[in-house]
């Protein structure tokens, strides 16, 4: 609602994404919520915070074979992809941008429970006319604090919110 942009809760099922809880944007166009339809995990910003602090190992295993390709910027290389979830380290929080849809820009960021172990990521997502370079700081903000608040409802305490927007 802070956003005013489509915000959903995902799990991973397997080698899948799944939207588990969606709040749409009150905007004319906006990003279906999509709910318990299965996404990829290489082309969705929820598939990437879901699996990249997991090991090397763990995540070859949950990814298909093949990297399907949905438009010309999904990441179909394991390796282009695995060096992708090594920036969503650093940085604290995932993008993929027209990469499971052309106009489709998305956030996530992890959700941990108390011993520290993503249980979900919480992902706002909007067409890609709405995320401006100058946008993805005050979204990554929102972001962030939402990831945080429900992970220390979980029980997980890390100490701050880190908010390293690019």
């Amino acid at each position: 609602r802070r956003t005013r942009e489509t915000s959903s809760l995902n799990v991973l099922i397997g080698g899948e994404v799944v939207n588990s809880v969606s709040v749409e944007s009150p905007q004319p166009i906006h990003s279906a919520g999509g709910l318990g339809i299965p996404m990829p995990i290489h082309a969705t910003a929820a598939g990437k915070a879901l699996v990249a602090w997991r090991t090397p190992e763990e995540i070859r295993h949950l990814l298909p074979l093949r990297l399907e390709q949905y438009t010309p910027d999904t990441i179909t290389d394991v390796e282009q992809f695995m060096e992708d979830l090594a920036a969503v380290r650093e940085r604290g929080y995932s993008m993929a941008n027209g990469e499971l849809a052309v106009d489709l820009a998305a956030l996530s960021a992890p959700i941990r429970d108390a011993t520290g172990a993503i249980v979900g990521a919480i992902s706002i997502a909007a067409p890609t006319s709405r995320v401006s370079q100058e946008k993805i700081p005050q979204l990554v903000t929102e972001l962030l604090q939402t990831a945080h608040e429900a992970s220390s409802a979980l029980g997980y305490c890390n100490g701050s919110v880190d908010v390293a927007a690019d």
